[in-house]
């Protein structure tokens, strides 16, 4: 094993489109490396998220399977991009949402996931007010690497992925297929809480590389899956409880053409088109079912010029999202498809030694709510050894069809508009230890928000300020540290909700992760502690403090019994804590009132077996 997880300078794409050091990158961005994924042995997409400092994650349960794509929130905001490579994946249509993290079970192909934390619009689109996260997948690589991992664990948790990457002579591929199975799980005082999936995942990608620096693939993802949830979250053993059965079957297909065309100029070609069909209460009657059937089609061309002093970007960027098929207990709508195209320019130029301006521009037009045209600027001076950056951002927010045309829809709704203001600072006292300063100040008009009814509406205005402090830290040869302490403030909406989002957002986050490395042991803490984060105000009373602010510790062993064998032995929740992600009604689990309780599990075990040749 390396003596050190943490790479103190890993490479990102996310914060400029071009490839940098994410200490120069002059914005609050989080890199999840590939190594980070295999030792800390991440289930989903969700499961790594809920890691990342300035991120929340509310899943309904373990397995984040719901007619609703589970809540993520970046600064406390619900507007981010979510990209595979470069390309966008977000679900426009769902329920509520825009994706869900238990969909991308798939860990093992990932190369690394860059999550960039602020109003992202000019290269992004409009909508990323809160952020983007993008995945970057492994490429072929030289020589055939195959892996075979097992995994078995509490709640009958089963888990068998199978990944082989390669090139011959130009070409490469990679594949893979992922096989996971749940039963219900254990909350902290024992309850059971009702679940079950069966999910296949399939991924594959070919490709030729033209030169050291160019080179196109196709990619191709299917993701299939069965499932049991409660209805509204209620406990086995509720008489009242009734389990709802669902299916989902999602695809993806994407063109990647990357081109260096000469010393200065390079061309990215993005295709792509993704599809999310749900069923969801397919043992009920009709009139109880949520179906889904949506899609979203795209195309980028990005242009990039470098010089000694300019690294320009140009773009048009299309895509149309498109409702075949929508039902949310009898409520129907579709087919209907609203399109968005846009043209994007920004150039990052230095205009004196270790100093840069990087103005952008985006225009954005919106089948349905008009054009809007946002601007960001950011300053930043870097010597090397530190990074100072701030930056005025513009950010766009069209409703979704759902939030349109759904059961709780506005056909008025108006689009959210919003200015952003960050600053920032990275730190390198030494080689061994760096670290990070990021605030934030977010305010927004005809923000989105719901009446008595839960008809969606327009808020006048929402605001969301913050900052966060980052330590990373290389103590030896065997022991790396990393910690991080995030605060939130949004001011509540009106005196019957409570500050951050009625209570969703907690106001303070802290994430700590200790990496120990001896031989062939590896020994991995890691600890997420939420702070004043009530719940609704509405049920505030009935939350025990115990639960308004908690810590969640896990722990992993890892062992390299030979260069092409490893096994592993995690224990999550160590302390049993009881706890829950999504908070629509956190009050714990007694009978008389279960309804809207999504606990956490209790403590709970994995282990697991990786197999390369």
């Amino acid at each position: 094993m390396a003596a050190s997880t943490y790479q103190l300078d890993p490479v990102v794409v996310t914060a400029n489109r071009v490839e940098q050091k994410a200490f120069d990158a002059p914005a609050n961005i989080s890199v999840v490396t590939a190594k980070e994924i295999q030792d800390r042995h991440y289930s989903d997409l969700g499961d790594v998220l809920k890691n990342i400092p300035g991120v929340n994650v509310q899943n309904y349960g373990v397995s984040g399977e719901n007619y609703s794509a589970n809540r993520i929130y970046i600064n406390g905001s619900k507007g981010i991009v979510f990209m595979v490579d470069g390309m966008r994946v977000n679900v426009n249509g769902m329920s509520s949402g825009i994706l869900a993290g238990s969909e991308f079970p798939d860990m093992k192909g990932v190369e690394r996931i860059e999550v960039l934390k602020g109003a992202s619009s000019t290269l992004y689109g409009s909508d990323a007010a809160g952020g983007v996260v993008n995945i970057i997948t492994k490429k072929g690589g030289s020589g055939i690497h195959s892996s075979l991992g097992l995994k078995t664990g509490s709640y009958g948790n089963r888990n068998i992925v199978f990944n082989t990457r390669g090139a011959v002579g130009d070409f490469f591929y990679r594949a893979s297929a992922l096989r996971n199975k749940m039963e219900n799980y254990t909350d902290a005082v024992g309850e059971e809480i009702l679940q079950r999936v069966n999910a296949n995942n399939y991924s594959v990608t070919i490709g030729h590389q033209i030169d050291k620096e160019s080179f196109v693939s196709l990619t191709y993802d299917k993701y299939l899956s069965n499932y049991t949830r409660p209805d509204a979250g209620k406990i086995v053993g509720d008489p009242s409880m009734t389990p709802v059965n669902g299916e989902k079957d999602n695809s993806r297909i994407a063109l990647n053409w990357t081109q260096k065309l000469d010393d200065r100029f390079s061309n990215q070609f993005f295709v792509y088109q993704n599809e999310n069909k749900l069923k969801d209460g397919t043992n009920q009657p009709a009139d109880e079912n949520w179906i889904f059937d949506l899609s979203t089609t795209g195309v980028t061309e990005q242009i990039t010029y470098k010089d000694d002093k300019n690294t320009g970007i140009f773009g048009v960027d299309y895509y149309k999202d498109k409702v075949n098929d929508y039902c949310s207990h009898g409520d129907k709508y579709g087919p209907l498809s609203l399109s968005n195209k846009s043209v994007f320019l920004q150039d990052a130029y230095e205009f004196a030694p270790n100093w840069t301006i990087t103005p952008g521009v985006r225009y954005t037009d919106n089948s349905r709510a008009g054009s809007k045209v946002t601007k960001n600027v950011t300053v930043n001076y870097n010597d090397g050894d530190m990074n100072v950056y701030g930056a005025y951002k513009e950010y766009f927010i069209v409703p979704t069809q759902n939030q349109w045309f759904g059961k709780y829809g506005n056909p008025d709704l108006k689009p959210m508009t919003g200015k952003g203001i960050e600053l920032g600072m990275n730190y390198r006292v030494k080689d061994d230890l760096l670290l990070t300063l990021n605030l934030h100040h977010m305010k927004s008009e005809n923000a989105f928000g719901y009446d008595a009814n839960w008809k969606i509406r327009n808020v006048a205005k929402e605001e969301s300020n913050g900052y966060s402090i980052g330590m990373e830290k290389v103590v030896s040869d065997n022991l790396s540290v990393k910690g991080d302490y995030t605060y939130t403030y949004m001011p509540a909406e009106n005196s019957s909700k409570n500050i951050n989002g009625d209570g969703y957002i907690p106001q303070h986050q802290v994430n700590i992760d200790v990496d120990y490395t001896k031989g062939k042991f590896q020994g991995i803490l890691t600890a997420r502690g939420m702070f004043n984060r009530p719940g609704r105000k509405v049920n505030e009373n009935k939350v025990p403090d115990s639960m308004k602010s908690f810590w969640v510790v896990d722990a992993t062993m890892n062992y390299q019994a030979t260069e092409n064998m490893s096994a592993y032995f995690k224990i999550n929740n160590i302390f049993d804590k009881l706890y829950t992600h999504a908070l629509y009604i956190a009050i714990p689990n007694v009978k008389e009132n279960t309804k809207n309780w999504y606990p956490a599990p209790g403590r709970n075990f994995q282990f697991g077996m990786e197999f390369k040749f």
